[in-house]
């Protein structure tokens, strides 16, 4: 074997480990590119009730993605496309005390209910 050919055996390796290291992972990337996991989304609904008309109240959700959502007139609130987890729930208004205080509520595949809060007005004693 020639000193020439022996030179050429060498690039033509390295061209093919480069190759190797560079190419297949950019086609790898490319043949996964636009393509994301699928999650499945659900919606948890509830009401409030004992509200004045005219009133809502924002229910903050905490847990794998916080939230907010306001009541409509009827008391009803939907919070949509959850991902599955754990969430706790506790409506907020600053005349309000609720109960119960929260509601923890495990979305796992399908959607929920949560059981209803009852609003009572704070009183207005003065001191």
């Amino acid at each position: 074997m020639s000193r020439l050919q022996r030179h050429h055996g060498i690039l033509a390796g390295l061209f093919l480990g480069l190759a190797l290291t560079f190419l297949v992972p950019a086609v790898a990337l490319a043949a996964t590119k636009g393509k994301t996991s699928h999650v499945e989304k659900y919606s948890m609904r509830g009401n409030v009730s004992g509200l004045d008309h005219g009133h809502h109240v924002t229910i903050k959700l905490t847990g794998k993605l916080p939230r907010s959502v306001s009541t409509r007139e009827d008391g009803s609130f939907e919070v949509r496309n959850l991902p599955p987890g754990t969430y706790t729930v506790r409506p907020v208004h600053s005349r309000y005390v609720f109960s119960p205080t929260f509601s923890t509520v495990a979305v796992t595949n399908h959607d929920k209910e949560v059981r209803g809060f009852k609003a009572m007005m704070k009183s207005s004693k003065r001191r």
